[in-house]
């Protein structure tokens, strides 16, 4: 009867929160996810579920020789491998992205049009924790949930030249205490 009074209690809950994010927490994520195959299974086994068999692209635009350059620019550059690495860090962290990384200036937006076939560009995957924002927002505003510019290792780079990919969102009230990035597969799958 004790147990039933106990459990129905709303301080049970309150007792059995961490209130700390695991989201927050870069170096135990990344250890967890080293040392513990079952962290590296629940991070990983849906990204490489979903790519399996590769990737089918289905357009009105592009002939076959067009297609076939395609899938020829995907093999060479490892685009979609660097896509599956950054969903892993998404899924672990919160956060990732693409940095799209070219010839064009990076504090300036990048210009799609300015690329040739000789053109230079790459794609890395980068975990959130690599890109810190560049300014921080004013009082009332929510420019922390899409920074114009970003710092990759002391580098300024405009948002432009990434893809953001965000985990789960989170409620409203906590959405900022995760500096604009979503929570972490690990953070959600953990038992208090």
């Amino acid at each position: 009867k004790q147990f039933t009074a106990q459990a129905s209690q709303t301080d049970t809950f309150q007792v059995n929160l961490r209130h700390y994010f695991l989201s927050n927490n870069r170096h135990l994520l990344n250890w967890l996810y080293v040392e513990h195959g079952i962290v590296q299974t629940l991070i990983d086994q849906p990204v490489d579920d979903a790519l399996r068999g590769g990737v089918t692209i289905k357009t009105n635009i592009l002939d076959a020789d067009d297609l076939d350059s395609v899938h020829t620019f995907m093999e060479r550059t490892n685009v979609i491998q660097k896509i599956a690495q950054a969903t892993k860090w998404a899924r672990l962290f919160g956060g990732a992205a693409i940095l799209l990384i070219s010839d064009q200036d990076y504090t300036k937006p990048f210009n799609a049009n300015k690329l040739t076939k000789d053109s230079r560009l790459e794609f890395r995957a980068v975990d959130m924790w690599e890109l810190a924002r560049q300014e921080q927002a004013p009082l009332g505003e929510t420019s922390w949930e899409d920074p114009e510019f970003y710092v990759y290792y002391g580098h300024k780079i405009h948002k432009s030249h990434l893809f953001i990919i965000k985990g789960k969102e989170a409620p409203s009230m906590i959405r900022s205490m995760l500096r604009g990035w979503g929570m972490s597969e690990v953070a959600r799958a953990v038992r208090s």
